[in-house]
């Protein structure tokens, strides 16, 4: 585990020393570094998945994997990956809408940027206005790719490691099989550790959203 911390403090300090200079960031970087800690802290109990499936009997390597691919028919952390990519291309869209900060050369900035006055926000920018929008589409891809995960993790993976035995009958076996899952109670919670990264990912795609929709309805008033 501290070897996994160590290895996100290089990454993320590469990474905020990378895309430093756009503003409004932060929380995007925050959400995408819990959920790659929660990848980190998942995949751990689910490392030794071969070895921790565990059938009684002497059986046959033919046999054993015959019950194995019947009962893990979904992948898991393969999938965990791929949702995780699938997650980042919305952070990567809102990093290039996001404005960059202008500072002198040679000079770091002295505070943040001054905020507009009532004039010139009646008067915007014609391409802010599909900015914010495309913004806001972004924030609820993130949510939907999310929510999808979250389906996925409940419907497909959970079944799979919910139960305490499992009976395999193949005609690769001479007789039933009965199966179960070495830590069994770890594999669950590091379930639990990706539906609440998710589900953080959600609420604040969504609180997003909303905000930005209630800022565009103050500005047409």
């Amino acid at each position: 585990m501290a070897a996994y911390i160590a290895g996100f403090s290089r990454l993320a300090s590469i990474a905020m020393g990378t895309l430093t200079g756009r503003q409004g960031m932060t929380l995007w970087y925050g959400l995408m570094g819990v959920r790659l800690v929660a990848l980190f802290v998942a995949d751990r109990p689910w490392s030794t998945l071969r070895a921790d499936y565990i059938c009684n009997g002497t059986l046959t390597p033919y046999c054993w994997a015959e019950c194995f691919n019947a009962h893990f028919r979904f992948p898991m952390d393969v999938f965990w990956d791929f949702s995780y990519v699938l997650a980042v291309l919305p952070i990567l869209c809102l990093y290039q809408l996001s404005p960059r900060v202008r500072t002198a050369k040679g000079a770091p900035p002295e505070g943040p940027p001054p905020g507009p006055t009532l004039a010139q926000a009646a008067k915007r920018p014609k391409g802010s206005c599909w900015r914010a929008w495309v913004a806001v589409s972004c924030a609820l891809a993130l949510a939907a790719i999310e929510g999808a995960f979250l389906w996925v993790l409940s419907r497909a993976q959970l079944p799979q490691v919910a139960p305490v035995s499992v009976l395999c009958v193949s005609s690769a076996c001479s007789q039933t099989v009965d199966c179960m899952l070495y830590a069994r109670s770890e594999k669950l919670a590091a379930l639990v550790v990706l539906a609440f990264a998710s589900g953080l990912n959600i609420l604040v795609g969504l609180a997003y959203v909303v905000t930005a929709c209630l800022a565009e309805r103050w500005h047409q008033m």
